[in-house]
């Protein structure tokens, strides 16, 4: 075990080279100062706007088949991510895509929910046509 000390030294080292090549490339490349009297200019639409790929095709629908009362809707393709809701047995849903995430049962699919954030086990889910893989 590396005592506390020389870890919290090797910390501040690799922080202190992390910043080096930041300040270097701000010193060779100074911001201009902005213009006075500059005519306006049009910007594209920022990314944080933009529609997402997955929205930009219909989604798949498939109905939610477990076991249980309601299935888990999570933040990520994984049972180790946080639980945002759930849905009922028999709901339908719309998916935009699937991901590899946490095996269940031996199935390693997961599909995010197109409608609503978050990602749900292709184990409890039953689809009507293809979903595409992400």
């Amino acid at each position: 075990m590396i005592p506390r000390a020389m870890r919290h030294s090797v910390v501040a080292a690799v922080a202190t080279v992390a910043l080096v090549p930041a300040a270097a490339v701000a010193a060779v490349n100074p911001t201009p100062p902005p213009a006075r009297h500059a005519a306006p200019t049009q910007h594209a639409p920022s990314a944080h706007h933009a529609t997402p790929p997955y929205k930009l095709h219909a989604s798949s629908r498939g109905r939610v088949v477990t076991h249980a009362a309601r299935l888990n809707v999570r933040s990520g393709p994984g049972t180790g991510y946080r639980v945002l809701g759930s849905l009922r047995r028999g709901a339908a849903v719309s998916l935009a895509y699937k991901k590899h995430g946490t095996r269940i049962s031996g199935n390693r699919h997961w599909y995010k929910l197109a409608d609503r954030k978050g990602y749900v086990s292709a184990r409890y889910v039953r689809t009507v046509n293809s979903v595409p893989e992400r």
